[in-house]
This record gives C-alpha cells, sequence and structure tokens, in this order.
C-alpha cells in the first residue's frame, strides 16, 4: 500500500511551496496589465503575488481570475493553480474542475500536477479511490524530477514485490535521485537499502527500510558492572586497508548517504554511523569517527546511544578505559529515563566505579529500574537481596525478583531459578519446575543448563 507522508496533504500544500514572489506593490500593477495583454507568465506570477499576500492584500478570487487567464492559454503552472484553488479553498472548492485542470497540466509533464493527481486519486478527492493511476502518476511526477515523488516513489517499490521480488534497480534509481535533490529522508533510507544489499549480518539488523522514519537504535551492549569484565584492547583509528570487498563497496555507499544526511543533522543517520566505524571486521573502522558520531547523536537526544557510549568508556572499546566519563554517560541516559543505564549507573554507584561510593543511590537506582520492567535489574536486585550484604537478607523478595527476572527470558535467571527448584533453595523443592526452567535458558544457549539437560538424560 502506498504511503503517503506530511510532505502534502492537499493540493493548497504544493501551492503554498511553490516560489512566493515578492513584488513590491506599484510593480503589480505593470505585472497585471502584462497578463491582460496575454502574456501567461506575467498572469501567473500576478496570481502568486495574490495567493501569497506578496506586496499585495491576499485575494483568492484575483489570483483565480489570472490563473484562469493563463490556463486559457494553455500554460502549465495556470492549469496547476486553478487545481489546487478548486481542490483546497472554502470558497472555490470544485474537484471536478480541480481533477480537469491538473489533467490539463499533467497531459504537459508538469510535475506538480501529477503529483497533486496521485494524492486525489490515492485519497479519492472527488473522485473513486484508484490505487494504479495514483501510483502512474505517482511515478510520472517522480521521472520529471519532482524530489519528494521521487523519495514516495523509492519507498513505494521498498514495500512491493512482484512475483516475489523486489525492484531493486527502481528503488536505487529513485532514492538516489532524491537524495541528490538534498531529500534528507530518502538519503537516509537509501543507505539503508545499501546496508541490506550489502548482506552484512551485523549491520543489517539495523534495516529501517519499512520504517516511516522513527528511528530504532543499534544494537546496544548492557552490562553487570559487578562482574570481571574482559576489556577489548583500545585501537587506533588507522582504517583497515585489505581489499575491498563488493559488500564492503556497498557498506561504503552507505556510510557516504549517511554521512550526508547526518552532515544535516539527522539523528538517526549519525546514529547508524556509529556502530558502522565501530565495527572491528569492515574495511571501514574508525575508532575515532565512530565516537563522533556517536556523541553528535547523543548531544541531538538519542538516549540510547548515550548509554552506548558508556558501555564504550566502561569496557574500554575504542577509547582509553574511563569509569568516570562511563558514569557520566550513564548518567544522561538513566536521567532520560533509560533503565538499563540506570540499572548501570546502580551498579557503579554501589562499588564505588566512577563515582563516591553511595549504596544507598546505587540500591534505589537499580530498585527503580526494575520495578520499571528491566530484566537485569531484577536479577541484580534479587542477588542483592540473596546475597544480604548490602542489602537486609530478604530470600522471599528476593526469588519474587529472581522469577520476575526469569519469566521475562533472562537465561542467567533462569538457570538460577531452576537451580533453586532442584535444590529446594528459598522455594519449595520441585524436579518438574527445575526442568522447566533449565529448559527455558538451554533454549537460549545457556551452556550450564544445556548440560545438566543432557547429563540427566532430559531433552
Amino acid at each position: 500500500m502506498l504511503i503517503f507522508n506530511r510532505y502534502f496533504l492537499s493540493a493548497l500544500g504544493l501551492l503554498l511551496c511553490l516560489s512566493s514572489v515578492h513584488a513590491a506593490a506599484p510593480s503589480l500593477k505593470d505585472i497585471e496589465q502584462k497578463a491582460l495583454a496575454g502574456d501567461a507568465s506575467a498572469a501567473v506570477t500576478a496570481g502568486l503575488a495574490f495567493v501569497n499576500g506578496a506586496g499585495v492584500p491576499k485575494n483568492e478570487s484575483r489570483a483565480l481570475s489570472l490563473f484562469r487567464m493563463a490556463a486559457a492559454q494553455g500554460d502549465a503552472r495556470g492549469q496547476y493553480n486553478l487545481c489546487a484553488i478548486y481542490s483546497s479553498s472554502a470558497v472555490f472548492k470544485d474537484p471536478d474542475l480541480a481533477l480537469k485542470n491538473c489533467k490539463l497540466a499533467a497531459e504537459q509533464n508538469y510535475p506538480a500536477a501529477e503529483y497533486a493527481l496521485s494524492k486525489i486519486y490515492e485519497t479519492g478527492q472527488g473522485v473513486a479511490v484508484d490505487k494504479q493511476r495514483a501510483i502512474k502518476y505517482l511515478k510520472d511526477a517522480a521521472d520529471h524530477g519532482m524530489v519528494t515523488a521521487q523519495y514516495e516513489m523509492g519507498v513505494y517499490l521498498s514495500r512491493t514485490t512482484v512475483k516475489g521480488k523486489f525492484d531493486n534497480a527502481g528503488i536505487e534509481k529513485y532514492l538516489l535521485g532524491a537524495a541528490r535533490g538534498g531529500h534528507v529522508l530518502a538519503m537516509r533510507r537509501l543507505a539503508d537499502f545499501y546496508l541490506i544489499q550489502s548482506d552484512n549480518a551485523a549491520i543489517e539488523a539495523q534495516n529501517l527500510l519499512n520504517s516511516d522514519g522513527a528511528v530504532e537504535p543499534p544494537e546496544m551492549v548492557e552490562v553487570v558492572i559487578d562482574r570481571t569484565a574482559q576489556k577489548n584492547n583500545t585501537r587506533t583509528a588507522t582504517p583497515n586497508t585489505k581489499k575491498v570487498t563488493k559488500s564492503e563497496a556497498l557498506i561504503g555507499s552507505a556510510i557516504e548517504w549517511f554521512e550526508a544526511a547526518g552532515a544535516k543533522n539527522d539523528q538517526p543517520s549519525l546514529t547508524k554511523l556509529c556502530p558502522i566505524y565501530d565495527d572491528q571486521k569492515t574495511v571501514y573502522y574508525n575508532a575515532a569517527k565512530a565516537l563522533d558520531y556517536c556523541e553528535r547523536a547523543a548531544n541531538l537526544g538519542e538516549v540510547a546511544v548515550m548509554a552506548y557510549i558508556a558501555d564504550k568508556y566502561h569496557f574500554g572499546r575504542g577509547v582509553p578505559q574511563n569509569d568516570s566519563i562511563a558514569a557520566d554517560w550513564y548518567q544522561r541516559a538513566a536521567d532520560n529515563g533509560d533503565l538499563a543505564a540506570m540499572r548501570n549507573l546502580g551498579a557503579m554507584l554501589i562499588l564505588g566505579l566512577g563515582r563516591t561510593a553511595d549504596v544507598e543511590l546505587g540500591v534505589s537506582l537499580i530498585t527503580k529500574s526494575a520495578e520499571a520492567g528491566n530484566r537485569e535489574a531484577q536479577l541484580e536486585l534479587s542477588n542483592l537481596l540473596l546475597e544480604g550484604k548490602r542489602l537486609k537478607l530478604n530470600i522471599p523478595k528476593g526469588v519474587e525478583w529472581l522469577a520476575k527476572s526469569a519469566e521475562q527470558g533472562l537465561s542467567e535467571a533462569q538457570l538460577s531459578l531452576g537451580i533453586r527448584y532442584l535444590n529446594g533453595d528459598g522455594v519449595t523443592q520441585d524436579l518438574n519446575q527445575a526442568v522447566s526452567w533449565f529448559r527455558k535458558a538451554s533454549a537460549q544457549g545457556e551452556p550450564n543448563s544445556t548440560k545438566w539437560l543432557r547429563e540427566k538424560g532430559y531433552r
């Protein structure tokens, strides 16, 4: 199904997007005289002045008369602007005349009229809804160079298959045309298209080709800070110079268009550049660029990237390990509602990592995250209650939080809960429950549960 967006809701929207005529009031009289003498271009210019109130009071009636003069001479701009008024005017609205004049202009390959017709047929403005005609006119407008139509045609093709196959050449053609015309969403969508074509599994997960611009963050790694973490060695930003494969060349094209959109402060594009440059498996790995794009996206308000940067500093991924900076970024993300960051900051405060130790505040943050549904925080809170070191020992409450985490699918919690049922530790001993939780953990690849089930003869 064709999806139309905010760029155009009525023919009037297009009319108002036309270049305004900023003629001084005295010269408009001369323009009108030319129009009366048969100059169609002057008639359109004067008509737009009255539509936009450029140097004169707005006067839709006079504009209509001037557009009629131009249209009577076969002027496509005049015909189109008649269509716009007849489509949207509260006084002169006439769907039949709107359709007639848009068709006359479209016959002259006037792209704005073709685009307007696509909307008329898509929404059924005075006509029966006709999806095929809507697409036909959208394609005409795109083929005649209208940037918005090119973008929408690319979107349409990215959602439409013929005999199970996408028209990849068409998708690229229209998105590329729109991107070259400065359309930021087209730049981003074209970059997504190249990522998909690259068949790069790590990056393909970021596919937003069938979204409507909603931003989804890159894969973010959540950490449990009170474990001994393996820190990656910090690498320099020196690019890998191995031979570029076809797949990597496509990633390069994606980077080009993400960067073009990012130069216009497109937050989703900046967000996507962050993990692309952070991927050490590609020739484009560049730790400095990764951090730069991450920080730019975060400073534009992308909360998930704030937490991602915090992880980078905590583990020393592409940057020198620094828990103080990590804590600052976790704080920013937590202040913006990121539950994982809230939990991680809580753990850092309990352990005194990057901040002065504050067990009470740390526990409070972990509890808040757990109560909001973060399964890792629920496991962390369970551990604190069951260990009885930093919190008063409370086995029933600890098991309750452990069960909440396990029920949300965290394999570590499922394993722990299974062990408790196996041993009757804090719960009534129940082999069936133990086996059930081990199976759930094993299904997610948890090795200890898999080993126990195999050794005990359970499938």
